[in-house]
């Protein structure tokens, strides 16, 4: 992987996070088809698109919210936005231990977000 889509990535999860940490417990839950999604979950699955369009090469990307058609490929982008949306929803202690940002693996890269309250 390209060092600099990596640094972009991470840089884009620490921002993510950090506005996560402040606004969990306010957004309301805009779920149609499914229940528990916010406007975050979303924002964040196209962010991470994004970047890794970036990338040289075929990238398949399989994400909760928008990109839930899984592709093989040789390149496959599996993202979680939020582990524990419901709980984000909610706020509370309870985030500290069980909401992500969200989680990335590509053939070897994995990066997981840990938010402190």
């Amino acid at each position: 992987m390209d060092e600099k889509i990596k640094q972009e990535l991470i840089e884009f999860m620490i921002v993510s996070g950090k506005r996560l940490l402040q606004e969990q417990g306010t957004l309301p839950d805009i779920g149609v088809n499914k229940q528990y999604l916010t406007e975050e979950d979303i924002c964040i699955e196209r962010g991470i698109k994004d970047i890794v369009c970036k990338m040289s090469g075929k990238q398949e990307f399989f994400a909760e919210e928008e990109n839930d058609n899984f592709v093989n490929g040789n390149s496959v982008w599996i993202v979680d936005p939020i582990s524990g949306t419901k709980i984000f929803i909610g706020g509370g202690e309870e985030l500290r231990n069980c909401c992500k940002p969200y989680e990335l693996w590509q053939g070897g890269f994995c990066k997981c977000l840990q938010p402190k309250l």
